[in-house]
Parts: structure tokens; sequence; C-alpha cells
């Protein structure tokens, strides 16, 4: 019932936001009668001012922020509704088109100081209307958890500091920023380039992104009494250089082999080599590793996986 009751209040909010679901809403009193004392003085509350008693709001809300629709992404159940919304946040205010990037909200110039220290930054500069790059790969693993893997490498190869021209980003392109700032500043002098104001969230969003793309959503999974592992990279073809990815799984090198123009969420893993010191120890052919060979994989009793993908 809690459940469904959030479900319906979220339906609401996306029609509400006009296809972008709303971060912030805030509500503003229609009417209310001011509250007084028996000697009929205005009542003064703790704060100095006079209380009043509200009979009716108005409900408004504030620019979109990309919050919301990365968290909403992360769960959502559609892939065409999220496929929909992802197109409406590329249309919005909320991305860059010049950098190519996303900000943390759209324009707030028309918002008073009362909703917080946000607005008192300057345009494109530390938390306002800036790429924030905590927010933006949290948007960018929300993508990926939807299942819009062409959508997530599409906005990867601008959005992910790795793929960035370092003489745009100003520093190396193996180090993350705080936030990088936009084309709305008004200084064009630092206009993509990346600053560190503050330790950043985005190596935890990094990191999860990096285990989902070479890995996949489901790893290790308890079914029917047995531990099984199923390794599937969501990786587009041209990451295959010569037909074969590596990576490193809990200490063991994984090999993946895709002979193959297809992208990796359009494959299954069909073989599974397990090597200790260059040797082939153990083949299991099949999508996944059941029972002790997944015990052993998650024990590091090999050097090496080499998955055939087809």
């Amino acid at each position: 019932m809690i459940l469904a009751t959030a479900e319906e209040a979220v339906k609401r909010a996306i029609k509400i936001g006009n296809g972008i679901l709303p971060t912030y809403f805030y509500y503003e009193a229609t009417a209310f009668e001011p509250l007084r004392n028996n000697d009929g003085t205005p009542t003064i509350g703790s704060y100095g001012l006079p209380l009043a008693q509200v009979s009716a709001f108005a409900r408004k809300r504030l620019p979109d922020f990309l919050e919301a629709p990365a968290r909403w992404m992360k769960t959502a159940k559609d892939k065409q509704e999220a496929l929909e919304m992802a197109d409406a946040i590329k249309a919005s205010d909320l991305y860059d088109a010049p950098l190519g990037t996303y900000k943390t909200s759209a324009d707030l110039d028309a918002c008073g100081h009362e909703i917080g220290r946000i607005r008192a930054f300057t345009k494109g500069w530390l938390e306002r209307e800036s790429n924030f790059l905590h927010m933006t790969y949290k948007y960018l693993l929300g993508l990926l958890k939807a299942g819009l893997y062409e959508r997530f490498f599409a906005e990867a190869r601008t959005n992910l500091v790795c793929f960035m021209d370092p003489a745009t980003y100003g520093r190396p392109t193996i180090e993350n920023s705080s936030f990088i700032a936009t084309s709305n500043n008004p200084n064009p002098a630092v206009r993509g380039q990346g600053f560190v104001s503050r330790l950043s969230g985005s190596t935890a969003e990094l990191l999860s992104i990096w285990t989902i793309a070479l890995f996949g959503k489901e790893l290790f999974r308890f079914e029917n009494g047995k531990l099984t592992l199923a390794l599937k990279p969501l990786l587009p073809a041209d990451f295959f250089r010569e037909g074969r990815v590596e990576a490193t799984f809990i200490g063991q090198k994984v090999i993946y082999i895709n002979s193959s123009d297809k992208d990796g969420w359009n494959l299954e893993p069909m073989r599974y080599e397990l090597r200790k010191n260059g040797m082939a120890v153990k083949t299991i052919v099949g999508r996944r590793l059941e029972g002790e060979d997944a015990v052993a994989v998650r024990n590091g009793a090999y050097d090496e996986m080499v998955v055939l993908l087809s």
C-alpha cells in the first residue's frame, strides 16, 4: 500500500513537471488570519515575527534540478518512460549544449535567496547551475541502471572526464573535479574547466559505473541453494579492441572475447575458461558459473578467466 501510494505520487509529479520529475516544491500561503493575544496585540513567535493561522496554500515548484531524475532513473521500471525523461532533460535548461554536459539545475535567476546558499553563488560556479560531477555521474549511473545503454555511452563521451579535452578541462583527465564551470558562467576563460573546491562524491558513482559496465548488473547470486556468477559486460562494440577487453575482477584478470560486431548488451557469456599460472584449469560451457566454480572464483582460486561472448 505504501509503495503503491509512493509510485502514484511520483507519476503525478512527473506530469506536473511536464515529463521531468520535479526535485523541489514549495507552498505559498494564499489565505490566512493573523494570530492575536488576548489584548489584541499580534502574537510574536520565537523568530520575533507575527504568527498567523494559514487556511489555504498554493503549490509552486522550483526550476528543474537534476537530483530527482537521477535518483528516479535508478529504479525506473519502464525503459521507454526512462528514455522519454532523458529526452526531456536533454531538451531542457538542465543540459549545457555547448559543452555537452549537465547542470545541477536550470536557471535560478527568478528565485530569491530564501531558497538557500545555492542562489548566492555565481552562475555556473560551485553548486549553482554548474556541472557538479557528483550529480552528473549520479545521472549517468541512473541511465545505465535504467538499461539505456546506447544513451549512457553517448553521454559518457562528453560527460566522463576521461574523454574530455585536457586543454579545455585544465587538468589531467585521470583526475576528477568537484565541479566544472559551465557555459553560462560569466567568465569565458573558465568554461569547461574543472575545479577542486572540496572532495568529490563522483568517485563513488564512477566505481559503480565501472563495475556495471564491465561486469553487468547481476554478479553473484544465490539461487536454489547454489552460489552463481554471470559476467556480462555492457560495453559498445567499439570498446572491444581487436575483439578483446580486459579488466580485473576481485583480483583476477578477466578477458572478454567478442568476435562479432555486436554491442555487449546484445551478447551473452557462452564459455568460461578458468586459468591458473597461465594454464587452463577448467572450462565451463554456459552462461554462468554455479556452485563450487562460483565459490572458487569468489575466493580468488584462479589468476584469469577468459569469457567467450556470443
